[in-house]
């Protein structure tokens, strides 16, 4: 169970980043919070501590031997200890907690994190092909700027839905709200998604806002990627995470490209999964292997026959037999 102090910083750090200039935070604002937890952002980037301040309120500070001396600059020599802890000053670095969303969410993928702009990130996608759905941070989201920044986003993202994260809930006019809605255009604030239950800073629950297939009358397979559950005929199947991550790259390809899900892919889905970079060939075909009995046992085979319901190939990778409409993703 992660601690609250988790939520309760990163909820701080995510309302300083969204002002502007971003503010720092100092020893005052860290006095509560246990020092493991302070030591985490730290050694996760996320904070970055500043040079100790030579003068605070109008005072001299000299530091020596961990002591912090207070010097009055009116020179009538009233000198006091005060505190090394209370004067610290912390910088918050935002592409280290763009990295951090990004690996803490476990289902985005592509390319690195990178800028998109002044106050803009690329965080990753989710899907393939048409189904593609990217993730964007945004900062210091106004009324007058929403639509042109999160339509530049848009662009970048060649026309396809995205979703863009704000640090902090963004009160915009229902009629800004009303015309990213019509352009595929989500709007998410991220200190509104952290989960509690996570045991690292900025683990959130990832919006998955757009239906990638429709749901028909024939639908028997239904994953839920945002909730992380997958049912069968209504009946909720008892998967472990890194069997749910391979079956979400199975149903995505089936549902979009109908082709096969390369070794390397089903790679990165353990590694979301486990947050291991070791790829073991034989926890892939392990993991495949128990997903494929939790599909037979659920009644999901292809054809009269009841073949597998997941193909492996030789050098292909694998690729679900499942008929895609009978598969509903969201």
């Amino acid at each position: 169970m992660a601690s609250a102090s988790h939520v309760s910083l990163s909820r701080l750090l995510l309302q300083r980043s969204d002002q502007h200039p971003i503010r720092i935070i100092d020893g005052a604002d860290l006095r509560d919070q246990p020092p493991e937890i302070v030591r985490q952002f730290l050694t996760l980037g996320l904070l970055v501590e500043r040079e100790a301040p030579s003068d605070v309120d109008g005072f001299a500070i000299q530091h020596s031997g961990g002591r912090a001396i207070a010097v009055n600059l009116d020179g009538d020599g009233i000198t006091t200890e005060v505190d090394p802890t209370s004067i610290r000053q912390f910088d918050i670095d935002m592409m280290a907690v763009c990295r951090q969303l990004r690996r803490a969410s476990t289902v985005l993928a592509g390319r690195p994190v990178e800028p998109v702009g002044v106050s803009a990130f690329w965080l990753g996608a989710i899907g393939t092909g048409s189904r593609r759905l990217e993730y964007f941070l945004a900062r210091r989201l106004r009324a007058k700027t929403a639509v042109d920044i999160a339509f530049a986003l848009k662009a970048h993202a060649g026309g396809l839905p995205i979703v863009v994260l704000t640090p902090t809930e963004r009160d915009l006019p229902m009629a800004v709200r009303r015309q990213l809605d019509g352009a595929d255009i989500t709007l998410a604030a991220i200190d509104e998604l952290l989960d509690a239950n996570a045991s690292e800073p900025l683990a959130i629950k990832i919006p998955t806002p757009v239906s990638k297939t429709p749901r028909s009358a024939q639908t028997r397979l239904a994953v839920d990627v945002e909730g992380g559950s997958a049912r069968c005929d209504g009946t909720l199947l008892s998967l472990p995470r890194r069997e749910f991550q391979v079956l979400v790259r199975l149903v995505n390809e089936r549902t979009n490209e109908d082709g096969w899900v390369s070794r390397d892919v089903l790679a990165d889905a353990l590694k979301a999964a486990t947050g291991s970079n070791d790829r073991n060939d034989e926890q892939i075909d392990k993991v495949v292997s128990n997903l494929r009995k939790v599909l037979r046992a659920a009644g999901m085979t292809d054809g009269p026959k009841g073949t597998y319901p997941i193909q492996s190939g030789r050098g292909q990778g694998c690729r679900l037999l499942i008929p895609a409409n009978e598969i509903h993703v969201f």
